[in-house]
């Protein structure tokens, strides 16, 4: 894979680092929301098109709405996989483009650990996820409740 990138131009690039991401989350994603997407009730596709809307109409007003939470589930999923990559992250960059991960990993050497920087930059790495969590939780539990139509 770094001979790929190495040969193409990508490694020790942030382009190649998210195209190496995006190629392994994307099945995952794509799998994840066929499911959220199956979900949503077929009839409210058929009355909004007997009331007139195309089909992309449909889609933004109608299909998009009722899988959000399933898109905030594959966003969280996707960002949590991304953000904790290790193994491409050291491979395909270098000390320019290193991620937080493997700048951590860093601070552990053959003289010592420098144990208050890990600590500290552990805390860092972990901020965001924390943030993420508390900012999409609403609409985690929103997919809970997906379907739209009574039985």
């Amino acid at each position: 894979f770094f001979l790929i990138f190495k040969g193409i131009g990508l490694a020790d690039t942030h382009a190649g680092l998210a195209l190496t991401y995006l190629t392994f989350n994307l099945p995952y994603v794509v799998w994840l929301m066929m499911s959220f997407f199956k979900q949503v009730p077929r009839e409210l596709d058929e009355a909004a098109l007997i009331d007139g809307c195309g089909p992309f109409a449909v889609f933004r007003r109608i299909v998009l709405p009722a899988a959000l939470p399933g898109i905030g589930a594959a966003t969280v999923l996707s960002f949590v996989l991304c953000w904790n990559e290790f193994l491409f992250a050291l491979m395909l960059t270098g000390q320019t483009t290193k991620t937080l991960p493997v700048a951590i990993s860093s601070l552990v050497t053959q003289q010592g650990t420098a144990i208050g920087a890990v600590c500290a930059s552990t805390v860092l790495a972990i901020t965001p996820m924390v943030i993420v969590y508390f900012a999409i939780r609403k609409l985690l539990v929103a997919g809970l409740s997906l379907g739209a139509v009574k039985g």
